[in-house]
């Protein structure tokens, strides 16, 4: 990097560490990085992989210090003696999380990503409970795929090919063939082409968790009046996007929001500052710099859209229109179910999505009180409905019940895994199935975190919100390679 424009990023960025501060982990060390890159032209480091692990000894160092409740119920027998020793008692799949886990809490999990960070590994496996680590098994070892009907993934997995195409040359050949089939094969095919490619490899972790998340449906204008009158924006004129590679390389993956201001107090200099608050964004009113580009019936309705990232809005004509993620306001979330029961308005059990709404029907004159609590922000797009599901962070549709969300900085985007869980709120009734990582998400976090699709409507929204369970996780990688980090 040349010495002037360093000079320019260093006056630009110095007041953005601040706001980075509130946005992601930031360590001490980076800020060093930072600041030698500002001055002398960068600073690069390797990329973190998922350990690799063959054998029961080293299996049971990954896992750490992780044991089985005393109430668990024993996971399926595998079929190998070194993969039963590796897993032990330790690793299998856990009884489902309270079934009154707060469904605000749960549609958090989904918030668009407001931070990423695809180089910070290490970040991540520092906090001891989201470490991951990667042990091939066989086939006959994963729980469920016998039993699967991998055909349903064949669509999401062709979706994901163009992405997995640029990984390596095993993922070119295999899609090549995979594309060149006409039609959708049956489950015999599909199961058969997948064991005769792929080797799975056991995602290790000492925390595991399923959630889902789905696409809703609200009532909306295009013209404001009557009962329309919540605005949904699009991105507005004065957000900035702040990209750190161009100044930082190690930062290369983080991306700041914000506005740029100039600063009276240092020889009129422009600055980049934390971009307008919910609340602040309320209170500017029609002076907000951003077009309307719907008129909402229900505050609540648009709120809860926010969280989801995206959906559907039903005009008065009938028509319907997707309302897709476009940009965010940078802000971290903030649950405000947490909120209710922290302040002693809503226990545990009513803090789902529709007792928070109960909630605001009943005490209408605190909903901005309620909503400010979140500081973070969504700006939207408008795009047609085309009977496909919304655009995940893969840039293609997402497949109901096949789609997932994972934490890419362990998880490269696109890749086939299966998923060992159960149904929710159903303990006894095994969900296990070949899914696709075509999504992210800001509480993603962690090499076996995993957010499942799980479709448009009511019917999903109820699935969704109720799904908090433990997991299993099996990567599935070309035979022959090493996975790579996450990406």
């Amino acid at each position: 990097m040349e010495p002037r424009r360093a000079g320019i990023l260093a006056n630009v960025f110095k007041p953005t560490f601040s706001l980075m501060r509130r946005t992601v982990p930031f360590r001490p060390c980076w800020l060093a990085c930072a600041l030698i890159a500002l001055a002398c032209g960068g600073c690069v480091s390797e990329p973190t992989t998922l350990p690799v692990v063959t054998t029961a000894a080293a299996a049971r160092e990954a896992a750490g210090a992780v044991q089985r409740p005393a109430d668990t119920p024993e996971a399926a027998p595998s079929q190998t003696a070194e993969t039963d020793a590796a897993a032990g008692a330790e690793l299998v799949a856990a009884p489902s999380l309270p079934q009154n886990q707060a469904e605000d809490e749960l549609l958090e999990e989904h918030a668009p990503v407001l931070v990423e960070d695809e180089n910070a590994a290490s970040t991540a496996i520092a906090k001891g409970t989201r470490k991951g680590h990667l042990q091939a098994v066989g086939w006959a070892d994963v729980p469920g795929w016998a039993q699967d009907n991998p055909a349903e993934a064949w669509g999401a997995f062709l979706q994901s090919c163009p992405s997995l195409s640029k990984k390596t040359a095993s993922w070119r050949t295999l899609c090549a063939e995979a594309r060149a089939q006409r039609g959708t094969p049956d489950n015999a095919f599909v199961r058969a082409f997948f064991e005769r490619h792929l080797q799975p490899w056991r995602v290790i972790a000492s925390e595991s968790v399923v959630t889902g998340y789905y696409e809703p449906l609200i009532e909306a204008s295009r013209v404001r009046g009557g009962e329309y009158q919540w605005p949904i924006y699009g991105p507005p004129r004065d957000l900035v996007r702040v990209n750190l590679a161009d100044a930082v390389p190690e930062l290369r993956a983080h991306r700041l929001r914000g506005r740029v201001v100039r600063d009276d107090t240092a020889q009129s200099r422009r600055q980049v500052v934390p971009y307008w608050s919910r609340k602040q964004i309320r209170e500017m009113g029609s002076a907000f710099p951003a077009k309307t580009l719907l008129w909402a019936k229900d505050p609540i309705d648009v709120f809860f859209l926010q969280v989801q990232g995206s959906g559907q809005a039903e005009l008065p004509n009938g028509e319907r229109v997707r309302v897709a993620f476009a940009e965010h306001n940078g802000h971290p979330y903030r649950s405000i179910g947490r909120w209710l029961v922290s302040k002693g308005e809503l226990n545990r059990s009513q803090s789902s999505m529709q007792g928070i709404k109960d909630w605001v029907r009943a005490h209408p004159e605190r909903l901005n009180e309620l909503l400010d609590i979140n500081p973070a922000f969504v700006f939207f797009k408008l795009k047609p409905t085309d009977g496909l599901g919304p655009a995940g962070a893969l840039s293609v549709p997402l497949t109901p019940g096949r789609s997932v969300a994972v934490d890419r900085r362990f998880i490269p985007l696109g890749t086939p895994l299966f998923l060992a869980t159960t149904y929710p709120n159903a303990p006894s009734s095994p969900l296990r199935r070949m899914v696709m990582a075509q999504d992210t998400g800001t509480a993603i976090v962690g090499a076996a975190r995993v957010d499942l699709f799980w479709g448009f409507g009511e019917e999903a929204g109820q699935q969704a919100g109720r799904m908090n369970q433990r997991g299993e996780l099996w990567l599935l990688w070309p035979k022959g390679e090493k996975p790579p980090a996450g990406r």
